[in-house]
């Protein structure tokens, strides 16, 4: 209220209508915008990834020789951060929000686990978008560069490209058509904790 934020509650349900209200008094609106947005901080341990709207995506991964399904239980909510702390080989996905063709996304994460570690770390973006062959992108990072420490990523997704900034640097932009896309957060192979997650959603044009 007045850019300060004041309240902020965890329901069992989707929002499906949005309205304005007045109650024994008369009241005049102006300026009035309506955005698909979250914003996680994890500040509770009794939550769970499902309670806050996350849902998984459905991918086969490798536990030594038996294999197994992708499952929230993987995913906890652990002083003040989400946490994904299985060490089984494959990706760890899960979702949140609509899909959006543009949009702002932020994730502050970093590395929890204390597997091998590479001499140079890299940032990469690779996909498989709108039906196409993969893009991607990479840039080395520096050697002071610390995977262990707190680092916060920043998405722009416009019709025609993918901005991505980290640590408040713009790295690259990944040129790519429009398509509509989940934004979500995923380890490979490792274990890592995420938190100020948000996303919002950017008018066409």
């Amino acid at each position: 209220f007045d850019y300060l934020r004041l309240l902020e509650v965890v329901i069992a349900h989707s929002v499906r209508t949005f309205a304005l209200l007045t109650e024994g008094c008369s009241a005049a609106f102006s300026g009035i915008a309506l955005t698909d947005h979250f914003q996680d901080e994890f500040l509770e341990d009794a939550q769970t990834p499902g309670m806050l709207g996350w849902d998984e995506e459905h991918m086969e991964v490798s536990a030594g020789e038996g294999h197994g399904q992708v499952s929230l239980a993987n995913w906890r909510v652990r002083e003040g951060a989400l946490e994904q702390a299985s060490l089984a080989r494959g990706e760890h996905i899960v979702l949140k929000g609509p899909p959006l063709e543009r949009y702002e996304f932020g994730a502050t994460l970093r590395k929890i686990d204390a597997g091998a570690q590479p001499a140079l770390w890299t940032l990469a973006v690779s996909g498989k978008l709108a039906g196409m062959a993969r893009a991607s992108e990479e840039v080395e990072l520096t050697e002071t560069f610390d995977a262990f420490n707190w680092h916060t990523l920043h998405l722009v997704r416009s019709a025609d490209g993918l901005t991505v900034s980290l640590d408040g640097r713009e790295m690259f932009t990944l040129t790519t058509p429009a398509s509509s896309e989940r934004v979500g957060l995923a380890t490979r192979n490792t274990a890592a904790a995420f938190t100020g997650v948000w996303l919002t959603g950017l008018p066409e044009g």
